[in-house]
């Protein structure tokens, strides 16, 4: 982006390549307000690093706080992390980031659960929820659902009185799912959404697999 006041806030950014530099956000002027969000797994000419997730020359500006960011170092403070945010599946069942089988959302533990600030969610101008309250923040995350959502089973971690947002475009609506023990299965059907969780082995990666 060149010479624009960029609001960037609550979103995921993830999965995204640049040939050169910034393959996540490149800032070539102007100034841009990062929070809440989360940008992990952007690469650029330079690999994952801090810089391939969000950077800019000396005539941009971003200001960040409150954003997980692989790689963190230059953005270090304003209670930014570098911890892993756990999403789903970045690349999707096809393993190919940017087609729609891609799952930003959060998996159950992930540090960026409960970990926002709720003072800076927007404000509800265009009435999401039909409501008919615009003074109100952001009531719906990028899918739809409660963008409020406090999970019993991480501890508090961000900015304002319970519930606090989750870092990212989508809050974690699976608080309960938890993790499987090594070598089981577990199937949730007739909830939110009907999954089956595996792992195969111990220390090995838990599986997601939504049953249409």
């Amino acid at each position: 982006y060149k010479s624009i006041v960029l609001s960037n806030q609550t979103n995921t950014i993830a999965g995204n390549t640049a040939t050169a530099s910034g393959g996540g956000l490149r800032l070539d002027g102007g100034a841009a307000t990062i929070r809440n969000s989360i940008f992990w797994s952007n690469t650029d000419s330079g690999g994952q690093d801090e810089s391939a997730q969000i950077d800019s020359n000396v005539l941009g500006s971003p200001t960040v706080s409150t954003t997980t960011i692989q790689g963190l170092a230059a953005f270090a403070g304003a209670q930014n992390s570098g911890a892993d945010p756990q999403l789903r599946q970045i690349a999707g069942c096809d393993f190919t980031a940017g087609t729609v089988d891609d799952d930003l959302r959060l998996t159950p533990g992930s540090p960026a659960i409960d970990a926002g600030d709720n003072t800076q969610l927007p404000f509800d101008t265009a009435d999401a929820d039909a409501d008919a309250k615009t003074d109100e923040r952001a009531p719906l995350d990028a899918s739809g659902e409660t963008r409020l959502v406090d999970d019993p089973a991480v501890v508090d971690t961000g900015i304002g009185p319970a519930p606090i947002v989750d870092r990212g475009a989508f809050e974690m609506d699976d608080p309960g799912l938890g993790a499987v023990a090594a070598g089981n299965v577990r199937a949730t059907v007739g909830g939110p959404e009907d999954v089956l969780l595996i792992n195969g082995s111990a220390g090995g990666t838990q599986r997601r697999v939504d049953i249409l």
